[in-house]
């Protein structure tokens, strides 16, 4: 939409704190033997959606997922450092 009009700006740093309470996945995409690629949203304690991230499974990851989709939820907290409640 405004990437005809991007203007460079001086590197700029901004702190901000998010505290997420909440997440749901969604499947993206699905390379059959090889991969996931999951869509993580994030909630706040008021479950007002705050941010997205995306996670890649492959390899071993993928290869241990098997039938038990909890085994995603577990991996895909693993990996960004979230603990579940």
């Amino acid at each position: 939409m405004f990437r005809e009009n991007l203007v460079q700006i001086q590197d700029f740093n901004q702190v901000i704190t998010k505290t997420y309470r909440y997440i749901n996945l969604k499947v993206l995409n699905v390379t059959l033997g090889e991969k996931v690629d999951i869509v993580v949203s994030l909630f706040d304690a008021e479950k007002n959606f705050i941010d997205t991230l995306f996670v890649s499974l492959s390899g071993e990851e993928y290869t241990n997922w098997g039938k038990e989709d909890s085994y995603i939820l577990n991996t895909v907290c693993q990996k960004l450092g979230f603990t579940l409640a």
